[in-house]
């Protein structure tokens, strides 16, 4: 196993200029992350079986269970601190107040879960400590351990990366485009914040492949240059034959409009998918541009007992929330109300890209 060289200290990073990050592998076993042409950090590589949970989840996570699998060989952390844009010292979409937070976090950079230490600091993840990951499958085949199951078992769509801030990081190694030529009946999702800069043969294989879809994660709560950089990283995708879906992340403190204007330079409105702003697992706005065309992520919410969430805008503007009843009368939700991919219309734009067809393979479209 190659030995990493010692990680840059947070001063000389923060003294290069603000921008994408790039990645290459330095060893079969290392990973190297450079900013402005200089080494910053390097990743270990770990391996594992096919068959265990570890860089796939084939259920999903909480959010997208028995819908869409997880493809998960970076995770536990992200390196938009090393970026240097404005505010990368914080979590994504926090308020002044400390609000909000990175949706991979419960609340200010901290997460629980059983499986990791009760806190850390995913701002600084491959920084300051070891957590980020790199893991690819022990036997080199990048072959999804449900390949042996029927076909209707299966789900035809994949996530590249649980979190946007490693999708790009994983394009840049080629590690979606790996899987997606390994499972060519399977569309593999990339949700990309763009911390990692994409090159022109990257891209390329991964337009060539056919069952790759490029998605675009941006808010007015960004700054103006990293959303620059975003737009004009979405705009590759497409001069690349990238099928590109635009992700607007919205909340009523922020200029949606203008920043949906732009978007829709792009795309077609349904070709836009709006996430409203999360603040915690269980609190989620409603969305704002539901009447321009645009698919929603999280336009299902069910309660605690499993019952889908109406919501319902009073004359003087008051919000209520109802679930049916077993005798269909309305009644209110139970518990905390969550957004679940169960029964999703938009299908992470899939639909609006390429019909119902759902469950077609796309090595069987593209032959046709």
């Amino acid at each position: 196993m190659t030995c990493p060289p010692p990680k840059a200290t947070l001063e000389m990073i923060d003294a290069l200029p603000a921008g994408p990050l790039d990645a290459r592998w330095a060893s079969p076993d290392l990973v190297e992350v450079r900013k402005a042409g200089q080494p910053i950090v390097h990743l270990l590589v770990t391996r594992a079986d096919r068959r265990q949970d570890t860089y796939i989840k084939l259920l999903g996570n909480t959010k997208t269970r028995f819908e869409v699998p997880i493809l998960n060989s970076l995770s536990l952390g992200c390196l938009r601190r090393a970026t240097g844009y404005e505010r990368c010292d914080r979590t994504c979409y926090e308020d002044d107040q400390g609000r909000g937070g990175c949706y991979a976090s419960a609340n200010q950079y901290a997460i629980q879960r059983a499986s990791v230490a009760d806190h850390y600091d995913i701002v600084h993840n491959a920084i300051l400590n070891d957590q980020l990951l790199v893991r690819l499958p022990s036997d080199g085949l990048a072959v999804l351990p449900d390949a042996d199951l029927p076909v209707e078992k299966r789900s035809p769509i994949i996530r590249s990366s649980s979190e946007s801030s490693d999708a790009s990081f994983d394009l840049a190694l080629g590690i979606t485009q790996a899987w997606a030529e390994g499972n060519p009946d399977r569309w593999f999702l990339t949700l990309c914040s763009h911390h990692f800069r994409l090159s022109d043969a990257m891209l390329c294989w991964a337009a060539a492949l056919g069952n790759v879809i490029g998605c675009t994660t941006v808010s007015g709560w960004l700054s103006a240059a990293e959303l620059d950089d975003r737009f004009a990283a979405a705009r590759r995708f497409q001069e690349f034959g990238l099928p590109t879906v635009i992700w607007l992340v919205t909340s009523r403190d922020w200029a949606n409009e203008l920043v949906l204007e732009r978007a829709l330079e792009l795309v077609p409105p349904e070709l836009v998918v709006e996430v409203p702003h999360r603040s915690s697992h269980h609190a989620q706005e409603l969305p704002l541009f539901s009447d321009r065309g645009v698919s929603v992520c999280g336009s299902m919410r069910y309660d605690a007992d499993g019952r889908r969430v109406e919501f319902h805008q009073g004359a003087d503007g008051t919000l209520s929330r109802t679930v049916r009843g077993a005798d269909g009368a309305p009644t209110k939700p139970r518990g905390q109300v969550h957004s679940r991919c169960l029964n999703c219309p938009t299908k992470c734009g899939w639909t609006a890209l390429f019909g119902h067809g759902f469950g077609e393979a796309p090595a069987l479209r593209r032959a046709a």
